[in-house]
């Protein structure tokens, strides 16, 4: 089973915090990066693995 890993994060992350947020400017490119490797692996024009 291949897998991609996307890690969702960031450094400044204080996970389960009492005031844990998320900046917009991250989640702006989060969702950029995350709809751009969605797109690509759906248009069927991702490279072959070598056999």
């Amino acid at each position: 089973l291949r897998t991609v890993w996307v890690p969702h994060s960031y450094p400044g992350c204080s996970q389960h915090a009492p005031n844990e947020h998320l900046p917009a400017a991250v989640l702006r490119e989060a969702l950029s990066i995350m709809t751009g490797l969605y797109w690509d692996l759906g248009s069927g024009s991702t490279p072959h693995g070598s056999s």
